[in-house]
C-alpha cells in the first residue's frame, strides 16, 4: 500500500504522513477527494505549502489547521495536528479513519481499525473533541458531525444507536 503514497510524501522533504480518508479511500479502491498530509511542526507544514506553490501549485483556501493547495491534478490539504502519526489519528472521530502512513512507509492504526473496516462499522472514538479544539464557537459541530457520518454511511458503513448518541451527546 505504501508505494501509492511514497512519491507524494517524498516531495515534501520533511517528515510527514498521509492519514484518514485518503488512506481509507485507497483501501476501498475509491477516489479520494483530497490528500490530507500532516506535518510534525507548523514550520514544516508551512515550508511544504510554500514549496508546492513555488513548484506551480495553486492555493485554494486557508484551512483552520493549514492550507489546501492544488498541484498536478491533486488537492493537498497540508495540515498540522499532532507531532506524530499516532497523535494525529487519535484526533479522528471514527476508528475507520484512524489510519496513517508515514514518509518511511510505516502504518499506524487505531487498535480496532482492521475489524471495524472489515465489518464496515462506524465506531465513534471521541477523538473529534481534540480535532475541534480551537474551533470558533459559532461553528455548529453537530452539522459537521452529521455530514461526516452521512459520508461514511454512503460508503457502505453502518452505525448503531449507541454510537450516534455518543456523537450528538450535547
Amino acid at each position: 500500500m505504501t508505494s501509492r503514497f511514497d512519491t507524494t510524501l517524498n516531495q515534501f522533504e520533511s517528515y510527514c504522513w498521509i492519514a484518514g480518508g485518503a488512506v481509507l479511500s485507497h483501501l476501498m479502491q475509491t477516489p479520494a477527494k483530497d490528500l490530507d498530509i500532516f506535518f510534525s511542526t507548523e514550520a514544516n507544514r508551512q515550508n511544504a505549502a510554500d514549496r508546492l506553490i513555488r513548484k506551480g501549485g495553486t492555493h485554494i483556501k486557508k484551512l483552520r489547521l493549514g492550507d489546501s493547495i492544488e498541484f498536478e491534478g491533486y488537492v493537498y490539504d497540508l495540515l498540522h495536528k499532532g507531532t506524530t502519526p499516532q497523535e494525529t489519528i487519535e484526533c479522528f472521530d471514527y476508528t475507520v479513519c484512524g489510519i496513517a502512513i508515514d514518509l518511511l512507509g510505516k502504518t499506524y492504526k487505531h487498535p480496532d481499525f482492521d475489524e471495524h473496516f472489515e465489518n464496515r462499522k462506524l465506531v465513534y472514538t471521541g477523538g473529534s473533541e481534540k480535532w475541534f479544539t480551537g474551533m470558533p464557537e459559532s461553528v455548529n459541530r453537530n452539522i459537521i458531525q452529521a455530514r461526516r457520518m452521512a459520508t461514511y454511511l454512503k460508503k457502505g458503513f453502518s452505525i448503531d444507536d449507541e454510537n450516534i448518541k455518543k456523537i450528538f451527546k450535547k
